[in-house]
């Protein structure tokens, strides 16, 4: 068993691609790192706060609506409850990213270099991982084989076990990933214009102690939130 399980998602990834900068914005990749050692409890009160709310469909941020907004604000305490749980998400304003001066032309290349920059600095010495993703289609193949190649050498003293992709309709904690990554950038895009979506965030803020669009130091590590510029330090 992996020491950690790292479930990944982002939000507003179309603008990686949009090589006109014909829309200004945020476009963020995060993740939740679980403790794999509690997996099979935090899974299990998981399904209990679904029976609870009688929701057994998939749950995400643009599902948030007024008639399950408690069972998303109970989602929400409960992840800010759990200690086998850690949220850290980068966001990068669109017309920041190059890829033509940066990553070969190749948008696609530079998205995945931001998911190796999501991870790679909280691989820990002597610890294992597994890498979870949401499935997508690539127009190269080998995409995830070779971030999983690329993290594994960023630390040779930590494992990286496996990067897989997963169907996100079927797995908790890619809904969750899905739900925290897409408040945070609802919040960077000042396009918050539900009601029950305005209630989330502010269930959210006040567990924090301060706006989801707060930038955190690179050692919070509940809730972590990196501000990225790309061709700066940390």
């Amino acid at each position: 068993m992996p020491d950690y399980e790292i479930y990944c998602d982002e939000s507003r990834q179309e603008l990686f691609y949009d090589k006109e900068k014909s829309r200004s914005g945020y476009a963020l990749i995060g993740g939740i790192w679980l403790d794999a050692s509690q997996r099979e409890r935090v899974k299990a009160e998981l399904k209990r706060i679904r029976s609870r709310h009688e929701l057994f469909s998939e749950f995400k941020w643009t599902k948030v609506s007024e008639k399950r907004l408690s069972f998303y604000t109970g989602l929400v305490s409960y992840f800010f409850r759990e200690d086998a749980l850690k949220f850290r998400t980068i966001v990068l304003r669109n017309d920041e990213l190059d890829a033509v001066k940066f990553h070969e032309g190749d948008s696609e290349l530079m998205f995945y270099k931001f998911y190796y920059q999501l991870i790679k600095h909280w691989l820990e010495d002597g610890n294992s991982y597994r890498v979870f993703v949401d499935i997508k289609t690539n127009r190269k193949r080998d995409r995830l084989g070779r971030l999983h190649k690329y993290l594994q050498w960023s630390n040779l003293r930590a494992e990286l076990e496996s990067v897989q992709a997963l169907p996100s309709s079927e797995v908790d904690f890619l809904q969750l990933t899905d739900l925290l990554v897409g408040a945070v950038g609802s919040r960077y895009n000042d396009d918050v214009q539900s009601h029950p979506k305005q209630v989330l965030i502010s269930c959210m803020e006040k567990h924090l102690g301060r706006p989801l669009n707060y930038a955190t130091s690179r050692y919070y590590s509940k809730f972590n939130v990196f501000r990225c510029h790309p061709g700066r330090r940390w």
